[in-house]
Order: C-alpha cells, then sequence, then structure tokens
C-alpha cells in the first residue's frame, strides 16, 4: 500500500508519493513512475538517496515517461545557527544531536547549510521540505529566511 497525497489542480489532480518503509521499492517506483506528479523520498539517509531517486527514474524510463516530468522532493530536519552552540541547541530541541543531522538532514552553521542545500540540488532533487522540530523557536525560521535563503540559487 502506497500513503498519496492528493489535490486539485485546475486541470486534474496532482499526486504526491510517499513510500512508507515497508513498502517493496521496485513496487513504489513503478506505482510513481506511473501515476504521481510528485515523488518524495521520505527520510531516507543520504547514503541511499541516489539510489531511491535512480529507482523511481528508471522506472519512469521503463514506461516511456521523460524522468524529468516527475518532481523529485526529499524532507529534511533543519537545525542551524550563526554558532555551533545555537545549532546543537536547536538540534537537541529536535530529539537529536547535531552529529546525526549534518550526516542526514541539514545542520551547523550558515555555510554547512548553503554547502548541503546545493550538494542537494546536485543530486537532482526539485523540492525541499525543511522540517523545523520545534515551532516556538521563531528565530529559527527567522535565521533560515535572513541568512541561508538568499545564498542559495
Amino acid at each position: 500500500v502506497l500513503a498519496c497525497a492528493s489535490g486539485r489542480q485546475a486541470q486534474g489532480h496532482v499526486l504526491k508519493w510517499r513510500v512508507p518503509g515497508d513498502v517493496d521499492r521496485s513496487t513504489a517506483a513503478q506505482a510513481a513512475a506511473t501515476y504521481a506528479t510528485e515523488y518524495n523520498t521520505g527520510f531516507v539517509p543520504f547514503d541511499v538517496l541516489t539510489a531511491t531517486m535512480d529507482r523511481v527514474r528508471a522506472a519512469c524510463t521503463v514506461i516511456g515517461r521523460d524522468p524529468g516530468d516527475l518532481i523529485m522532493s526529499i524532507p529534511r530536519t533543519v537545525a542551524v545557527g550563526a554558532t555551533e552552540a545555537e545549532a546543537s541547541r536547536r538540534a537537541e530541541a529536535s530529539y537529536t544531536d547535531l552529529a546525526s543531522l549534518r550526516r542526514d538532514g541539514i545542520a551547523g552553521t550558515t555555510d554547512e547549510a548553503v554547502d548541503r542545500i546545493s550538494a542537494i540540488q546536485e543530486l537532482g532533487v526539485d523540492r525541499l521540505y525543511l522540517q523545523v522540530v520545534d515551532l516556538r523557536d521563531l528565530d529559527h525560521l527567522d535565521f533560515i529566511a535572513r541568512e541561508i535563503l538568499p545564498k542559495l540559487d
């Protein structure tokens, strides 16, 4: 079973696929290639992100669909700050540590976050969803908007 969120567009349906962890990956790739307008990898580790997206792109090619027509998206937990201490505090508020988020999320200082997001873009990701766990920390959102977003392409 695939988790599917659908919404309406002026000219039809938008299908966004997010695959639960217990679903056969090749079946999920085939379904996304056939029906989805956006494929969201979920919180897969960075070391398998490329393979996950390549499976879906290959499934598109098999059915004659241009893989570029399918929006590739990923979610990542974010904990960033002007200093290491500030980023670390935000990681702890996300119920994890800074090292873990540096490995599989977006964490650290401005330059680290910009470098990670640029690397994500280079993998062919079209859309990045940032998960801010501590919604009371409005300064975190302000920091992202003020210090990180202006430095991205």
